[in-house]
């Protein structure tokens, strides 16, 4: 078993759980594209609300970095659009973070979006004797244990007649094609299917071919799967931004991002979706979720074997990808349990306290009190109890399709249940007899258990779970 032990602060280090004898091809990479812009003007240029520092350390793996060559500098930019960086300070930030975490490693592309040619002053940045070792040297894709502590480089431009690129670098400009789906396969024999339709402006003919390049990365492992979820603005589309795109506002409906994560978390643990690649990745840093639901697929779900005593987990609900929140975070008795979205809340975090095969008492750790059923009729609502003896408190795991579980009240024989499979916000939890639909079935994302001394429950937002 293998445990990222706080998921809110050990993303910054969720390889390290994996086997070195992994391909890179095998994994889930969360990435991002023009990763740079942090420091653009909020508008159509800017698609990144953190530092490159701080995306890897939220887990981050990819990233996507525009040059352009002034003078004896590398600027990092998107398109004209000047982003306030030079390269060496993203090579800083790299090698900071990878001795930080020197199990990690950081597939970065690198495109030229100037006019001259920076091939030579790349390897003069990369042959600093600074960042000489930073990089591997590979034209291949590596094993997760040869890349570790190191930077994947992916070419994305004309490295003219310098011997150095033909051992040097993954090579994406042969075969590079615009706003489109391609193939690119490598003299080496590396096979990747891109998905970069970035000029596609309504969002569910952009999200109907993301969706297929992340289903064909299900059930292709011969090839690496690249798939850009970001929309640029473009011109006569100057009202939507890439972070409208992303999240919505404007004229955007459906956004991109909620989309995307519903797609990858519906298909909960164990799967393999190659590089996804996300502007605005956790919507203006509310929440992390997205790339959250991308680490986990790399993983599998806890069960009953796994399942630890007193382990702390929050509920996802397959029916509406949302958690299992106690209603407006409050500690009384008989407040609702109800489904929110994905956020780092303690009122989201469960307490699995076994107390004989199979089965548990779900404990709140904001309030330290127990899930319990008001009833034992069909639709009867689910509440937080003050902690007692009664059998009314105790819920059987039952095992159900890939990972997914269904959780059943001991002593009604009713399961729990989103109320009429609603996904809005504040739906409550009720019990209703077995009908095997997604609005009782749930996933686990296990934490780490620290208990005070009131007897209450506080936990370090962690995720335990097995590695491939």
């Amino acid at each position: 078993m293998s445990i990222i032990e706080n998921l809110t602060s050990d993303r910054a280090n969720w390889m390290s759980r994996l086997s070195d004898s992994l391909s890179l091809r095998d994994l889930s990479i969360p990435g991002t594209h023009d990763s740079g812009t942090e420091c653009v003007a909020k508008g159509i240029a800017h698609c990144q609300n953190h530092s490159i520092l701080k995306q890897l350390e939220e887990g981050v793996r990819f990233l996507d970095v525009r040059l352009k060559k002034d003078g004896g500098t590398l600027k990092v930019v998107h398109g004209i659009v000047d982003c306030k960086i030079d390269f060496k300070k993203v090579l800083e930030w790299c090698l900071n973070f990878l001795e930080t975490n020197p199990r990690e490693t950081i597939l970065m592309c690198v495109k030229n979006d100037g006019d001259a040619n920076i091939a030579q002053l790349f390897l003069d940045h990369v042959n600093d004797s600074k960042y000489k070792s930073l990089f591997l040297q590979t034209n291949k894709v590596p094993t997760l244990g040869d890349a570790r502590g190191k930077i994947v480089f992916f070419r994305r431009f004309n490295s003219g007649d310098i011997e150095d690129y033909k051992e040097f670098g993954i090579n994406w400009i042969v075969g590079w094609k615009d706003n489109t789906v391609f193939d690119i396969n490598t003299d080496q024999g590396d096979k990747f299917t891109v998905e970069d339709c970035y000029n596609e402006s309504n969002t569910n003919k952009k999200l109907d071919v993301v969706k297929k390049t992340l289903g064909k990365s299900l059930n292709d492992s011969a090839r690496m799967f690249v798939t850009f979820c970001s929309i640029a603005s473009g011109y006569g589309r100057l009202i939507n931004t890439p972070y409208r795109y992303a999240w919505g506002g404007g004229t955007v409906d459906p956004a991109v991002n909620p989309k995307v994560y519903e797609y990858i978390a519906y298909r909960g643990y164990n799967k393999r979706f190659g590089i996804v690649i996300a502007d605005f990745y956790n919507d203006e840093g509310a929440d992390n979720y997205l790339v959250d639901s991308i680490i986990r697929s790399n993983f599998k779900a806890p069960s009953n074997d796994t399942i630890e005593d007193k382990g702390i987990y929050q509920i996802l609900c397959k029916c509406s990808l949302k958690h299992i929140d106690i209603n407006g975070r409050k500690k009384e008795d008989n407040v609702e349990a109800v489904i929110w979205t994905p956020y780092d809340a303690e009122s989201q975090q469960f307490s699995f306290e076994h107390v004989d095969k199979d089965t548990y008492r779900i404990v709140a750790v904001h309030s330290g009190k127990c899930l319990e059923p008001t009833g034992s009729k069909n639709r009867d609502k689910v509440v937080q109890k003050a902690i007692s003896n009664s059998d009314n408190q105790l819920w059987l795991l039952e095992e159900k399709e890939e990972g997914w579980l269904a959780l059943k009240s001991k002593t009604s024989g009713l399961y729990l249940d989103v109320n009429n499979g609603n996904k809005h916000n504040g739906n409550s939890m009720v019990v209703y007899e077995a009908n095997g639909t997604d609005a009782q079935r749930f996933n686990l994302h296990r934490f780490k258990v620290v208990t005070n001394t009131n007897n209450s429950v506080n936990a370090s937002k962690a995720v335990t779970v097995k590695s491939k």
